[in-house]
């Protein structure tokens, strides 16, 4: 899956203005989740990714953005039990791609 071929994701809450300012903050900290992502990938800290996914799954429906929940938690299971490695990196692939598909506005 390459970032090209993902279609942008908005939130779900979009046109609500009461929650505007919320998913706009949420959005404007995906730069920083996926520094935190990609390092822990690459440093292999396991309990810590495992981390930033279970939060990750909670805070992106509270905004909206139902499918990072999804990938979140594909994450968050690779990361439980054995931890075998491609599928680990598979599904942190997977989330990035997505949460890089992210846009503040339609």
């Amino acid at each position: 899956m390459t970032l090209q071929n993902l279609a942008p994701i908005y939130s779900s809450y979009s046109g609500d203005e009461d929650m505007a300012e919320l998913i706009e903050l949420f959005v404007n900290e995906i730069p920083e989740k996926l520094e935190v992502i990609q390092s822990h990938l690459s440093s292999e800290n396991w309990e810590e990714l495992r981390r930033v996914a279970h939060q990750l799954k909670g805070s992106a429906g509270g905004y909206g953005f139902d499918c990072i929940t999804a990938y979140a938690q594909r994450l968050e299971s690779a990361l439980h039990g054995a931890r075998d490695l491609p599928t680990i990196q598979s599904s942190a692939s997977e989330l990035i791609s997505q949460l890089s598909a992210i846009c503040l506005q339609q």
